[in-house]
């Protein structure tokens, strides 16, 4: 995440400060690019005076763990939730959105790695409230060493 940008922007982050003790399995590498895709997408698509926060919900039964990604920012069409997954899909229906720039691959290269791992991706937004990005990941199971690839 780019904190000057949100600090330019007057962006509230301070429910980006989240605690938790679950450890899961995940290659730490994808799961930062996820992250870094997901926060910067959060910063640029949020208007100036809006919030950016997370929230981690660990569902033991189901083995897994559900970090949120969520912002007050432009939202999106149901029309285009379906499709924001999609290699090269980009929403360029609102004025907001042409100011930015970008290919159009980051949620979808974010959904495969996170796919890769396990687990998924998912997408809840209403036009001009925000969004809600949830990533699923498997929690680890037995031990955890220093050598594991956990994060």
């Amino acid at each position: 995440m780019n904190k000057d940008a949100a600090i330019k922007k007057s962006l509230d982050i301070v429910a980006l400060a989240v605690e938790s003790d679950a450890f899961i399995k995940a290659d730490d590498r994808r799961t930062t690019q996820i992250f870094v895709n997901l926060l910067s997408n959060a910063i640029k698509f949020t208007p100036e005076g809006g919030k950016i926060g997370a929230d981690i919900a660990v569902n033991t039964s189901a083995n897994n763990v559900a970090i949120a990604v969520w912002d007050t920012g432009i939202g999106i069409s149901e029309e285009h939730i379906e499709h924001v997954f999609e290699k090269f899909h980009q929403v360029t229906e609102h004025i907001y959105s042409r100011k930015q720039e970008g290919t159009g691959l980051g949620l979808h290269i974010s959904r495969e790695l996170a796919r890769k791992m396990g687990g998924d991706i998912t997408l809840v937004s209403v036009e001009g409230e925000g969004s809600r990005f949830t990533v699923t990941l498997p929690l680890a199971t037995g031990t955890v060493s220093d050598d594991d690839n956990f994060i």
